[in-house]
């Protein structure tokens, strides 16, 4: 109701901010119309977009504590911080590159694109801004250098605890902290060296499991991305769409691209393929490998031990 009422106040009909704060509340990234908030071509609808794709990738817990008793819960939260930073720095630095590296953007144009292109992609919601093919919120036309960013936050999506896509921010928080660890006792290998998240201490099944998500993750995506080039897709479509699908974002590189669908880009078998990711990114990873893995064998019956008197 409160994205409704944004999205009406900047312009949409009742119809239209119903719909659109439905989908962006969800990140899902639907709309009712084909060239999604292009459509529109108004930048308060954006930012108002903007604003709520991030509400809708932060963890709902948050929302819960900042209505019930915590107005600066916010704040306090280290991956909150975190991710509000990844999403602000990924704009700030695609906004640089698409200035000076192309003739196509004015200054305000490049801060436009690469502002929601960071919301909608770093959300997983996957809106487009495009009034059309080669517009400048079309990424498929952008130069490399933004779009290897845009790849990174495909990979992480938002929050925990939210609706978004990706490996999480907190699980790349520990990702990071485990590499520190690793180089830190490569140093000093007889010192104790914990995983930490500022001033919390990440427990060691909690390292495991991490560990185990990412190199479950890195297989799958390998995994995938051979089947789809295997199926014909070139090789920038296939990445960005297995790794889009994996975390539920929407929109791919080449052909795949905002103004285009899935269908001009794969062929049926790597479009049921994606299919697959993508209910895989949805389910989580350790659900869908435990729905493959063996089923374990019935205990032997044990016969107690005698007490000894």
């Amino acid at each position: 109701l409160l994205i409704t009422a944004m999205y009406r106040l900047a312009g949409m009909s009742t119809f239209d901010a119903l719909n659109h704060a439905l989908s962006t509340a969800a990140t899902g990234g639907f709309s009712t119309y084909n060239d999604s908030l292009g459509e529109f071509n108004s930048v308060r609808i954006e930012v108002v977009a903007i604003i709520a794709m991030l509400i809708g990738g932060s963890n709902f817990a948050l929302h819960w504590l900042f209505f019930a008793k915590d107005r600066l819960v916010y704040f306090k939260d280290h991956e909150f911080r975190a991710y509000l930073t990844m999403i602000v720095v990924a704009g700030a630095a695609m906004t640089l590159m698409l200035y000076f590296g192309s003739d196509q953007f004015d200054f305000g144009p490049a801060l436009r694109s690469a502002s929601f292109q960071a919301a909608t992609l770093g959300t997983s919601t996957g809106f487009g801004n495009a009034q059309g093919a080669g517009t400048p919120g079309d990424f498929a036309v952008w130069a490399a250098s933004p779009l290897v960013i845009i790849l990174l936050l495909m990979v992480v999506g938002g929050m925990s605890g939210s609706t978004a896509g990706g490996i999480k921010v907190i699980r790349a928080r520990v990702l990071a902290a485990i590499g520190h660890r690793t180089v830190a006792l490569s140093r000093q290998p007889h010192s104790v060296v914990p995983v930490r998240l500022g001033r919390d201490v990440v427990q060691e099944s909690v390292v495991r499991q991490v560990s185990v998500l990412m190199m479950a993750y890195l297989a799958i995506t390998v995994a995938g991305f051979l089947a789809i080039t295997a199926l014909g897709t070139d090789v920038d479509a296939a990445l960005s769409g297995v790794i889009g699908s994996l975390g539920n974002m929407g929109p791919a590189f080449g052909d795949a691209g905002p103004t285009n669908t899935f269908q001009a880009a794969f062929s049926t078998p790597a479009r049921m393929v994606l299919a697959f990711l993508m209910l895989a990114g949805r389910l989580e990873l350790f659900a869908v490998l435990l729905m493959f893995a063996a089923p374990r064998r019935s205990l032997r019956r044990v016969r107690p031990h005698r007490r000894v008197r």
